[in-house]
């Protein structure tokens, strides 16, 4: 018997499953799950599986504020489209179901995302765009992260110490610190304590400003498993800058250690991770298996092959 009056399916015809209602509801999930730009679809075949879609619709939401910038196969949002859905009073958002959510560098307004995040109470993966420093903090520490993507300076903002202590990171297994190198490289103290995060397995950094941390961070987190560094100078210059640092011995005998091209990431490598647990966390991962097996030079924390990580 259905709870309340809003969820009765409207009058008409009823069309009838023809397979068992659970191998039914789990096929349209598992659907779902591959195909998640079909659920609007998917949604029109009967009333009962529009109440199984409805949470699914909502579970991943990419905020971009252009058009043309839509991921192919994947359902993307506008703030001019998702405000209105939130503020509705004929339909119930299911802010509840939403695990992830992705707000783009082409990121709207400061009041916008606030609604967005007021809505979203249970999100765990999170990638956020820099918005008005320190606004945000205030909804982020409550929200149960497992992973971030942020600007950590914009998050705190300049009335908050950054603290990896904070009760924000306390859930936190996937992190990456989207910070320049001009904020970070003349604290490497402050950043060294990324270690003190209780349960962080996987750190990506997004410049060589740290590279002086990265060998005190490989020693002194205990549960880290994968160090990513991505840099918009490229690869090369990466290699560089390691090359002549005074820890490069120790660096690169580390199979931890990753270096990543950031111009092959977009925000459908993190929508494919979300979904399907495939992206640059899970390549840097195999990329590991094959230093530590010896399918590749042990010494070689940089791919050079075509298909890379």
């Amino acid at each position: 018997m259905a709870d309340s009056e809003d969820e009765l399916p409207p009058p008409g015809p009823v069309s009838r499953p023809a397979l068992p209602i659970e191998l039914e509801r789990a096929i349209f999930e598992l659907a779902a799950h591959m195909r998640s730009n079909s659920i609007p679809t998917f949604m029109l075949v009967a009333w009962r599986v529009k109440k199984w879609m409805d949470p699914l619709l909502f579970q991943t939401i990419v905020v971009r504020i252009r058009k043309e910038l839509d991921i192919k196969d994947h359902p993307t949002f506008q703030c001019s489209t998702l405000l209105p859905i939130i503020q509705s009073e004929s339909f119930r958002f299911p802010g509840e179901s939403v695990r992830n959510l992705f707000i783009s560098w082409w990121s709207p307004q400061k009041d916008e995302v606030l609604a967005i995040l007021s809505a979203c109470p249970s999100v765990q993966n999170l990638s956020l765009a820099p918005v008005a420093p320190g606004a945000l903090f205030h909804l982020v520490e409550h929200l149960p992260l497992r992973e971030l993507y942020c600007h950590v300076g914009h998050l705190f903002g300049p009335q908050r110490q950054i603290d990896f202590t904070h009760q924000l990171f306390a859930k936190i297994t996937h992190l990456e610190v989207y910070d320049a190198s001009e904020d970070v490289s003349s604290e490497p103290e402050r950043w060294k304590q990324l270690s003190l995060i209780p349960h962080l397995t996987h750190l990506g950094l997004n410049n060589a400003g740290l590279i002086d941390a990265w060998l005190a961070l490989l020693r002194t987190c205990k549960s880290l498993r994968v160090l990513v560094v991505l840099d918009p100078g490229g690869p090369p210059l990466l290699r560089t800058v390691i090359d002549e640092h005074r820890d490069r011995g120790e660096l690169v005998k580390d199979a931890r250690l990753v270096l990543v091209d950031p111009g092959e990431l977009s925000s459908l490598d993190w929508r494919n991770g979300a979904h399907r647990g495939i992206d640059f966390w899970s390549r840097a991962e195999d990329f590991i298996a094959k230093r530590r097996s010896g399918e590749i030079n042990a010494l070689r924390y940089y791919d050079q092959e075509p298909d890379g990580i």
